[in-house]
């Protein structure tokens, strides 16, 4: 079996023409063997019309996306430029940076020229894969600060509990696209997959990433046409987590303190509240104009992770820092709304599913940064230090991309 990919309007356009002259000639009397006849030779050379109509309906690329990717990435460099210039970070790191922005490009060029379809036939074994690297690192990862995070993979580690969701959801977005939703059966395997790597990463504590899964799983569900009764199921499993980790969290008075620290972070300034009010009196003290290029900010830990938004802030300004909230929201509108031209069930889910990757983070880190939402270990998209975080970055919009460019196309089969 031959597979080919056909622009919708490639494949309607010749048939409206074909039919179309075949009624001429008959209404002239033809029979309509000979009408028929007559058409196919004024239809003239196939594969020149092939040709014509491909340089008419070919497969375009959303350039406005790319634009602002390639915006935030400039913000992104200019501001570790800056942390360099300081000292906060150290030429080896920019220079890694650098290392990976280009294999990040490479990543997303490939992926945009590869049909996101030829995913689908192995969506389970990435699922049960993605599963078994988890599971090794729980067992197998180095320990960092006491928590679980790098898996060593020849010469480099790799944080594969941060990659998961991105992978989990991909696989997900590919099994759900085949289902048929009907009866309790589906539900409870759909459950299954959604609590086994929830479990995994609360035992962990990547609370974080078992965030971005949770959100990422819920747009998937949420996007199907489900039973209510299975919606107030689903629901009900979210809340019963939900106040199942409040009551871990009671049983830790530390980190419960740590996590509700941003209601009230003047109450312990130099505890439990320290990383918020710094970062809150870095973007307060910043003006429009900011401190300009190489300001130090020795008195916030991480800013070139973390908390580089409230750098980028403090150096140049609520200016540029408007700019990169407003880039985010024109980003997810022009996504929302190419997500809407999609026909493809596979790919309508995994942009779904791939908007929770980049945008939970992207906004996070923002509030975060202001003091609205407590404090995890969250890079901004494209402007944080991170090698791993920003090919992922890279890798979700080559996808997206990749399914925004092939919109239009059906899947013909032929048999050889």
């Amino acid at each position: 079996m031959i597979f080919f990919s056909v622009h919708e309007a490639i494949s309607r356009e010749p048939e409206g023409h074909f039919a179309d002259r075949i009624e001429d000639y008959q209404s002239e009397g033809m029979s309509e063997a000979d009408a028929v006849d007559r058409a196919i030779l004024q239809m003239g050379d196939p594969l020149l019309i092939g040709k014509e109509l491909h340089h008419t309906h070919k497969p375009r690329v959303e350039w406005s996306l790319l634009g602002m990717i390639t915006g935030l990435i400039g913000l992104g460099l200019l501001t570790l430029s800056s942390l360099l210039d300081s000292q906060a970070l150290a030429a080896p790191q920019f220079q890694r940076q650098i290392l990976f922005l280009v294999l990040g490009a490479v990543v997303l060029v490939g992926l945009l020229f590869t049909d996101y379809r030829r995913l689908l036939p192995y969506c389970r074994h990435l699922y049960a894969a993605t599963l078994l690297l988890m599971l090794c690192s729980l067992f197998m990862g180095n320990k960092v600060n006491g928590s679980i995070i790098y898996l060593d993979v020849g010469f480099i580690g790799i944080d594969l509990l941060s990659l998961s969701p991105f992978l989990l959801l991909l696989s997900v977005a590919g099994l759900f696209s085949q289902w048929k939703w009907e009866g309790w059966k589906t539900f409870a395997t759909a459950l299954a997959l959604f609590l086994v790597p929830l479990l995994i990463y609360i035992s962990v504590a990547r609370l974080f990433s078992g965030l971005l899964f949770v959100a990422g799983f819920g747009a998937l569900m949420f996007s199907l046409q489900m039973k209510p009764k299975h919606v107030w199921a689903f629901v009900s499993v979210i809340v019963a987590l939900l106040l199942g980790g409040v009551g871990l969290l009671l049983a830790k008075p530390y980190s419960i303190n740590r996590l509700l620290a941003f209601l009230d972070p003047y109450k312990d300034p130099l505890g439990a509240g320290y990383q918020t009010v710094q970062s809150m009196e870095a973007i307060r003290s910043a003006g429009w104009w900011g401190h300009g290029f190489g300001a130090q900010l020795a008195e916030l830990p991480v800013t070139e992770s973390d908390f580089v938004f409230a750098y980028l802030v403090y150096s140049f300004g609520w200016i540029v820092g408007g700019a990169v909230l407003l880039i985010g929201i024109v980003l997810l509108y022009r996504i929302q709304r190419a997500m809407g031209q999609v026909k493809d069930r596979f790919g309508s889910l995994l942009i779904r599913g791939l908007m929770a990757v980049f945008f939970v983070p992207f906004f996070w880190s923002i509030l975060m940064a202001l003091g609205i939402v407590p404090i995890f270990s969250v890079s901004l998209p494209f402007i944080s230090y991170g090698g791993t975080q920003f090919v992922l970055q890279m890798a979700v919009f080559g996808i997206i991309l990749s399914v925004y460019r092939r919109k239009d196309i059906t899947v013909l089969a032929a048999s050889r």
